[in-house]
């Protein structure tokens, strides 16, 4: 029938007037055909998007992507005509293919929510430094989630985004009584007065420099450090001999440490 209507439609105007003459094979035959056809054609393309989306489980899975793909990418090809068919079916029609759709994305954003639910949940209580890694994980997948996935993460009781701001505040607390503790060992090292306790003393100095300023109000031992800095600018106007003496007539002066006050931590 194909053949026969592209062969009329390339005839002249005169040869489609011979042709038309005939009593039955004529081109009124071919149109007739074509409308017997056409709607033939028509149930047959609807059967068959029909059996894409029918192969579309109830309820909707993960592993239905590929079903609700190929069920949207066939009934989007249909005519109009097609797909009034399509959408005659009680169950089987576009709606279907749209809430599949729908069923995925919420399916897909709950698989997401629970995997960065799981890296929170990683992060141990108390904080400690080395969970750093964890917080620094939790802290990049959630950021990297879409609104509604966030909202579903945020819903959760215990482990949501609070946790992970609560636990990068407590980092902070724990890397700046880390920076003060440290100075405070160098110090404690100067015990008794040596010759080589100069340079821990210069030490102590430089790592009391490098704290910020959070840090060093942590620093309850500038009196102490202070004193070692005199002690050690009169040693170094003296001969080693006599730097042994003066070190010998200080160790009835041990200096007293303070330890610096912990924060608290929630």
């Amino acid at each position: 029938m194909k053949a026969a209507r592209e062969a009329y439609d390339a005839l002249t105007s005169e040869q489609k007037a011979v042709v038309d003459k005939e009593e039955v094979n004529n081109g009124s035959k071919i149109a007739a055909a074509e409308a017997i056809v056409k709607p033939l054609r028509d149930q047959a393309e609807a059967d068959r998007v029909i059996g894409l989306i029918a192969a579309i489980s109830t309820p909707v899975t993960l592993a239905d992507e590929a079903a609700v793909k190929a069920a949207r990418k066939g009934y989007d090809a249909l005519t109009k005509e097609q797909k009034a068919i399509v959408d005659k079916e009680p169950a089987n029609n576009n709606s279907k293919i749209t809430a599949a759709e729908a069923a995925l994305i919420d399916l897909k954003d709950q698989a997401a929510a629970k995997k960065v639910i799981g890296f929170i949940a990683a992060i141990p209580t108390p904080v400690t430094l080395s969970a750093e890694a964890a917080v620094k994980k939790a802290r990049k997948e959630y950021d990297a989630l879409t609104k509604e996935q966030k909202a579903i993460v945020d819903a959760e009781k215990t482990n949501n985004s609070c946790k992970i701001t609560a636990a990068e505040s407590a980092l902070i607390v724990l890397k700046d009584q880390a920076a003060v503790d440290k100075v405070v060992a160098i110090l404690d090292s100067v015990e008794p007065l040596m010759l080589d306790s100069l340079k821990a003393i210069v030490t102590a100095r430089e790592e009391y420099g490098s704290l910020t300023q959070e840090q060093k109000e942590l620093f309850n031992n500038m009196k102490a450090l202070q004193r070692l800095e005199k002690i050690m600018r009169r040693l170094m106007k003296y001969s080693e001999r006599s730097v042994k003496s003066i070190l010998q007539s200080q160790q009835g002066a041990k200096r007293r440490l303070r330890k610096p006050e912990k924060r608290m931590t929630c």
